[in-house]
C-alpha cells in the first residue's frame, strides 16, 4: 500500500547523530510512513548503520551513492519515495513523536493543502530530544502573505522542516539544486511561487541542532538573489514588487 508519508534523510559523516536521528522517525505514534536513508558516500560507519536499521525494520530503504551532495542526495531518495508528502529532515536532528501524526491531521483539515511548515526549535546536543514549549495550532497564509513573511524574515522556514505533497511537487518540476548561495532557500522560494497557500503548524515539532560542522541558513532576498543569478533560474517577482519588498527587509 502507498504510505502517507516518505521521509527522506539524507546522510554524511554524522555517525555520532545517526541513531537518535533514525529513531525520531521509528517513535512516531503513526505507522504510515516510509524512510529512505540516502548515504552520500558517507566515510564513516553511517553506510552500515543505515544497512542495519533497513536490515530490522520494513519501512526503512536505503540508498548509497558515491559523495555528491545534500541536495543530490535529497533528490536521489525523492526520485524513488512512493509516498503522498514527502518529509526532508536532516539526520543530525530529532523530529517529535506527533509530527506526523499532526501533518496528518492538518491534510484532513486543509485537504487541498500541499505545502506544510512547523515551527523549530534550536537545540544542543544536550537537549536533542527537547520537548515542545507550545501549540498555538495552525495559520493559513496565501501565496502573497508567505512570500512576503519569508522575504522580511518575519517567519523562518527550513526544507528540512517542510511537507510537500508530492504531485505537486512532480507537477511543477521542484528540484534541489547544488548552489553556493543557500541550496535550501533557494528551494524554498521556487515551491513558494508555485503554492496557493502554506499551513503554518505553530507549534515546535522539529529540533534543529547547532554543532560544528552543522550549517544553518537564512532567509534573505539578497541571498536569494545570488543563487537565483548562480541558477540561472528567473525569479518570478514583478520588479515593483522586488523593490517594495527590498525596502521592507
Amino acid at each position: 500500500m502507498q504510505p502517507k508519508f516518505s521521509v527522506v534523510m539524507p546522510v554524511y559523516n554524522v555517525e555520532k547523530y545517526l541513531r537518535n536521528s533514525i529513531q525520531s522517525i521509528l517513535n512516531q505514534t503513526i505507522s504510515d510512513y516510509e524512510l529512505i536513508l540516502v548515504d552520500d558516500g558517507s566515510p564513516d560507519n553511517c553506510p552500515k548503520i543505515c544497512d542495519e536499521y533497513a536490515a530490522q525494520y520494513p519501512q526503512v530503504r536505503v540508498v548509497h551513492q558515491k559523495n555528491v551532495g545534500l541536495s543530490s542526495a535529497r533528490n536521489a531518495g525523492f526520485a524513488i519515495a512512493k509516498g503522498e508528502f514527502v518529509y526532508f529532515p536532516d539526520s543530525d536532528d530529532i523530529i517529535h513523536p506527533d509530527t506526523l501524526d499532526y501533518f496528518k491531521r492538518v491534510i484532513e483539515t486543509v485537504p487541498n493543502v500541499k505545502y506544510i511548515i512547523s515551527d523549530f526549535q534550536d537545540v544542543t546536543e544536550e537537549e536533542a530530544f527537547k520537548a515542545a514549549g507550545y501549540d498555538h495550532g495552525i495559520e493559513i497564509y496565501s501565496r502573497s502573505q508567505i512570500q512576503v513573511l519569508f522575504l522580511k524574515r518575519q517567519i523562518r522556514i527550513l526544507a528540512p522542516g517542510s511537507l510537500l505533497n508530492i504531485n505537486w511537487y512532480k507537477d511543477n518540476n521542484l528540484t534541489f539544486e547544488n548552489n553556493p548561495y543557500g541550496e535550501d532557500q533557494l528551494f524554498i522560494w521556487k515551491a513558494l511561487l508555485h503554492v496557493d497557500e502554506v499551513v503554518h503548524i505553530k507549534k515546535p515539532l522539529y529540533n534543529y541542532l547547532h554543532r560544528p560542522g552543522s550549517i544553518m541558513t537564512a532567509s534573505g532576498v539578497q541571498k536569494i538573489i545570488k543563487a537565483d543569478e548562480a541558477s540561472g533560474m528567473t525569479i518570478s517577482l514583478s520588479k515593483n514588487m522586488l523593490g517594495a519588498i527590498l525596502q521592507l527587509v
